[in-house]
């Protein structure tokens, strides 16, 4: 595992190349006992740029500083209005900017739930993240009241509100009350006015008489101006949402990842995922009215309708079903598969890795065995080469130069920030030859401690294949030349994939071959070397 560490001194040196200044850095204060905004050194020099108030909006979150990260995360939308890993600051240089996330994820904390939603949504509108998506289930669980200990209340009182949650057949409605302190939730009806508990993160529960009403008020009665209708009885099924590989989408037999979002006004019970044969191929016990996460599911061969089902508290179900094609996982000869060079992790801001996160991520893309990983020599040469940083992120065109120094074809570089409370690792595959990233993942855990850790990983490294496989085909050329390869979008096929083409009989490969042009089940390539006489079989790199 030794060999990935071999540049990992590089990253602070071409930090500070690219971010140098006429002044030096203020002296460090601890931002755990920093009582202003101005205590708290950054990386460069604070000159009021939108990126200086990111950095340490960004610090004073780690340190538990939310109410001066939210001020600084609020000055960069106030300078700048949308997420991107990639965003320029000066001349060529690029950081890594989410800080319509960043600020949700400090409202969470702080109680502002609402405004923290639309940011999230906007934020996956403008730059999809994972880290973004399980903030917006966090909301969910937290509205249901299974997120854990309440969120401390932000410093602007928010409307006193009655907030309905759910109506059940039997009656019954449950639901949370925002209100100041001392105020008390009243149910009148015609018969009268009785007061409702609340427990202490202002949830609540209760069966009202016909007709009544729910009312905030004081310990000496019901204030009508705050007064809310209590909706009728309703059993509704629940919402489900389900995102992966898309109908009629060919995936292997070692599985394909799905992400699924669900809400049930009784609450969640349980996801479940079936294929047409009535095989159970995952299931996970949920609770919580909004809920969300990552399901592996591994099918038999052949085509396939999925069928993902949420079960609600009350028994009612709502399903989604995806065709697919499940093949059986092409027999890759390890000797062909395609060279790689996993260069160390990059962080997008100082102290976002922790040692050993590279040694991590080198195990996950081993065991995964998508690729042969290069070995990290001539170190003098890497750090010539990779001078270059944007947005934490090594400079695609200088990693490819550095992949082609190695006899590497692709380059698999990354970024791993860990704060205080998460952490988030994002890979890129860059094409050597063109510079070109051909595919993207990211992975997400709230946790930002080693445990767990690889399990993180193995999560990039699994989406990193899920989105470039390898694929298996048949061969053909015609006598203009042009080459066809049957295998296409939906098998998981794109353009730059190199093919290696072997006899249908059996035996070496005897030509190699690059897609150029994809539709959804086939691919025009040209050759690279070698010769096609006739039919044969081709199987990717």
């Amino acid at each position: 595992m030794n060999r990935i560490r071999c540049l990992w001194g590089f990253s602070a040196v071409a930090v500070s190349l690219a971010v140098a200044g006429c002044a030096a850095p203020r002296a460090p204060v601890d931002p755990a006992t920093a009582t202003d905004p101005g205590d708290l050194a950054i990386s460069v020099p604070f000159r009021n740029r939108w990126w200086h108030f990111y950095e340490r909006g960004l610090a004073w979150a780690d340190a538990g500083r939310d109410d001066l990260a939210e001020e600084d995360l609020r000055q960069v939308l106030a300078l700048r209005r949308t997420d991107a890993r990639l965003a320029r600051t000066y001349g060529m240089h690029f950081v890594q900017c989410f800080a319509r996330r960043e600020l949700a994820a400090v409202l969470i904390r702080r109680g502002g739930l609402d405004e923290a939603e639309g940011l999230l949504r906007d934020s996956l509108a403008q730059e999809p993240s994972a880290k973004a998506e399980r903030l917006l289930h966090r909301i969910g669980e937290l509205r249901a009241g299974t997120g854990g200990p309440a969120p401390v209340p932000a410093a602007a009182e928010a409307p006193a509100r009655i907030e309905i949650a759910a109506a059940g057949a039997d009656g019954a409605v449950s639901g949370r009350v925002a209100a100041p302190a001392g105020a008390v939730l009243w149910q009148v009806d015609p018969g009268g006015s009785a007061t409702v508990p609340v427990a202490a993160d202002g949830a609540f529960a209760v069966v009202p008489a016909t007709g009544a009403m729910l009312v905030l008020g004081t310990a000496a009665g019901p204030d009508p101006e705050l007064a809310v209708a209590v909706p009728a009885a309703l059993v509704t099924a629940p919402d489900l949402t389900v995102d992966g590989p898309d109908a009629g989408t060919r995936i292997p037999a070692a599985g394909a990842w799905y992400r699924w979002r669900a809400a049930a006004g009784s609450g969640l019970a349980a996801i479940r995922v079936e294929d047409d044969l009535g095989t159970r191929l995952a299931a996970v016990a949920v609770s919580g009215e909004r809920s969300g996460g990552t399901l592996r599911v591994r099918p038999s061969a052949g085509r396939r309708t999925l069928t993902f089902t949420a079960v609600a508290a009350d028994g009612t179900q709502t399903r989604r079903t995806v065709d697919i094609e499940a093949a059986a996982d092409p027999a890759q000869d390890r000797r062909l598969r395609a060279a790689a060079l996993a260069i160390p992790l990059q962080a997008p801001r100082p102290g976002a890795m922790r040692p050993g996160d590279d040694a991590r991520l080198t195990a996950a893309l081993l065991d995964d065995g998508r690729f042969r990983l290069v070995d990290c020599q001539a170190d003098s040469l890497l750090a010539a080469e990779l001078a270059l940083v944007e947005a934490g992120h090594v400079d695609r065109t200088t990693a490819a130069a550095a992949g082609r120094r190695l006899a590497s074809r692709y380059v698999i570089a990354g970024t791993m920030t860990r704060g205080a409370h998460d952490a988030e690792c994002y890979l890129r595959l860059i094409h050597t030859g063109s510079g070109r990233v051909v595919a993207t993942a990211d992975a997400y855990a709230e946790t930002a401690g080693d445990p767990g850790a690889e399990a993180l990983f193995a999560a990039a490294a699994g989406r990193l294949r899920q989105v470039f496989p390898v694929v298996e085909g048949t061969v053909a050329a015609n006598p203009g030349g042009a080459v066809r390869f049957a295998a296409g979008a939906r098998h998981g096929a794109s353009a730059l994939m190199r093919v290696h083409v072997l006899p249908l009989g059996g035996g070496p490969a005897v030509a190699t071959v690059e897609l150029v042009d994809i539709d959804a089940d086939g691919a025009r390539a040209r050759i690279e070397s070698g010769r096609i006489d006739g039919p044969a079989r081709g199987v990717s790199e």
